[in-house]
């Protein structure tokens, strides 16, 4: 397995902070339905190490370094953001059981296309406000969330 953070040394300074959107799933159903269950898989197996209830999420878009992105267009991707997202209607997602991906235990998440869309949201709003300064990330989108 590959170490997923010895991948993004070279994008991603050591304490450099960026901006992500995420999905953040109810830590106590995450508890109770993926950590607990699996844990067998992500626990005293190094060098894994396992992602807490409380710290897992689905990341919508890796967007840049906090350093280069001022308030003011933070403030405006949000209202953007919001506004596209009030277009969306409300929909479910399953979370698939477990796979070994190379960079860690990943449940992929479906149906991909709903939470594209928030993506697309997203990236889009980011480019209206920033232009394109900033590499679309995860390119391509692939729903997931790591265990």
């Amino acid at each position: 397995m590959q170490d997923f953070f010895a991948a993004l040394i070279h994008r991603w300074r050591a304490n450099e902070e960026h901006y992500h959107w995420h999905v953040l799933p109810d830590p106590d159903t995450m508890r109770r339905l993926l950590f607990a269950p699996y844990r067998a898989l992500t626990h005293g197996r190094e060098p894994l190490v396992p992602v807490q209830p409380e710290w897992m999420h689905g990341t919508i878009q890796h967007f840049g370094p906090v350093e280069q992105v001022t308030d003011q267009e933070i403030a405006d991707i949000i209202t953007v953001v919001r506004t596209r997202c009030r277009h969306l209607e409300p929909f479910d997602v399953t979370v698939d059981p477990p796979q070994i991906w190379p960079g860690g235990v990943v449940c992929p998440i479906r149906p991909g296309e709903s939470l594209r869309r928030l993506h697309d949201v997203t990236v889009e709003a980011g480019q209206q406000v920033t232009g394109e300064r900033f590499e679309v990330r995860p390119a391509p989108f692939y729903p997931h969330l790591t265990l």
